[in-house]
């Protein structure tokens, strides 16, 4: 009877534990609310150019210059073409989220300085979609 109490005990405990633990989903949208996510930044008013490009199966890299003007802290556009992005971070790493680019929608981890100095050099950006490529981007801020 001894082991049946411990047993029961056991799995209402559990029971317990992982219903009362549940996972917000992160989304642009609630990202900015929840503080223990870290900082959402912004990028408004600002003009980027992608300078040069590879991907992890090329040696070097490629020229392009297409131009990233961001809008407000949540659109931007690639060569005039609307999209949504997400500029944020935590103490451990900042992040620049692009969605539908050329490349599809990528997410670079960029230094923490890069707005500061206005360059992005050799930075992976993973792509979410397709075949889940790396490219390595070089961008600058333009004046």
């Amino acid at each position: 009877m001894k082991k049946f109490i411990s047993v029961f005990l056991t799995i209402i405990s559990f029971s317990f534990i992982f219903s009362s633990c549940t996972k917000e989903d992160v989304t642009p949208s609630n990202y900015s609310s929840n503080p223990s996510h870290g900082f959402v930044g912004t990028l408004a008013g600002e003009k980027w150019v992608l300078d040069q490009y590879r991907d992890s199966s090329m040696a070097n890299p490629l020229p392009r210059h297409d131009t990233l003007v961001f809008i407000t802290d949540s659109t931007y556009t690639w060569n005039g073409v609307h999209a949504k992005y997400l500029y944020s971070g935590n103490d451990y790493q900042t992040s620049l989220e692009l969605f539908d680019t050329p490349f599809g929608t990528v997410n670079g981890v960029v230094a923490s300085t890069f707005d500061s100095y206005g360059e992005i050099i050799d930075s992976p950006f993973y792509q979410y979609y397709g075949a889940g490529q790396i490219f390595y981007f070089w961008m600058t801020k333009q004046p």
